[in-house]
């Protein structure tokens, strides 16, 4: 049974470190990224790993830097396709132009969920180690 308790808190473990590295990198993409501009989607691409999974939509944005146009893809998939022409707000690092950042409450929200799951795992794997008189 120690086993058990073991890898629930090894798998509580993972999920918590995963969620703090997303959150780190998402801070440091953030701090690089400092110039306001706007994006506009000019493409849509539909994607579909396997035929019995649903379809997600990944849009293209173009934006414009010191006169310069650049194109990137969102590294976010919808399940609804993104309007073509729609513009959205973006961060660009001035240092490196065809990066750029998202202001993303659902991309925040996937890091927290990550962060707490795997903390209620690790604490949960403790007391039931210690309560079940191993």
């Amino acid at each position: 049974m120690v086993w058990l308790y073991v890898a629930l808190g090894g798998f509580g473990l993972i999920l918590l470190i995963a969620g703090i590295l997303m959150l780190v990198f998402r801070n440091k993409k953030k701090e690089r990224c400092t110039v306001k501009s706007v994006a506009k989607v000019v493409d849509v691409k539909v994607k579909q790993e396997k035929e019995d999974e649903p379809v997600v939509y990944c849009p293209v944005y173009e934006y414009e830097y010191e006169g310069k146009e650049y194109k990137a893809d969102d590294d976010k998939e919808y399940k609804k396709m993104p309007k073509k022409g729609k513009k959205i707000t973006i961060y660009i690092n001035p240092e490196k132009p065809k990066e750029y950042f998202v202001k993303s409450f659902a991309k925040t929200m996937t890091s927290i969920v990550f962060i707490a799951l795997g903390a209620i795992l690790v604490v949960m794997s403790i007391v039931l180690y210690f309560t079940a008189g191993v």
